[in-house]
């Protein structure tokens, strides 16, 4: 018996890369919220963040995770896929911004997590590129 939940192939259709690009960058970030939400406190010691700021940060990952796996269900993908992706390309940006100066209290590991968040973010946003332009594609 075949499952209709059955993940497609990459080549199945010309937006399938996409959608894995927006399901998996989703995905990953709605855990590291599970995670920073679980471990505020210390994660606040560690990064020199209040716990506050962690909280909020936690609660803004589980939402774009939800949010994210929701919009890689949508029939026209381009369209969220260039916005995706350029919104982490604004993330990596950001990353790097709030890294190399004094905008927010970072310790050293704080700093090591904004820069490892900003690498996800680039990661990411160059696949859903590739996914939109394979769309383009004729």
């Amino acid at each position: 018996m075949t499952s209709s939940s059955a993940v497609p192939s990459l080549s199945a259709s010309r937006d399938s890369l996409l959608r894995l690009a927006i399901r998996l960058d989703a995905s990953g970030t709605g855990l590291l919220g599970i995670a920073t939400a679980a471990f505020a406190n210390p994660l606040a010691r560690l990064t020199g963040l209040t716990p506050m700021q962690a909280s909020v940060t936690a609660a803004a990952f589980v939402v774009y995770g939800f949010a994210g796996n929701l919009l890689a269900r949508r029939p026209r993908i381009r369209g969220i896929g260039t916005g995706l992706s350029a919104f982490n390309f604004v993330g990596t940006l950001a990353a790097v911004v709030t890294a190399a100066t004094a905008v927010l209290p970072l310790t050293g590991a704080g700093r090591a997590l904004v820069l490892a968040c900003g690498v996800y973010t680039l990661f990411f946003g160059l696949m859903q590129l590739v996914g939109v332009r394979r769309i383009l594609a004729v």
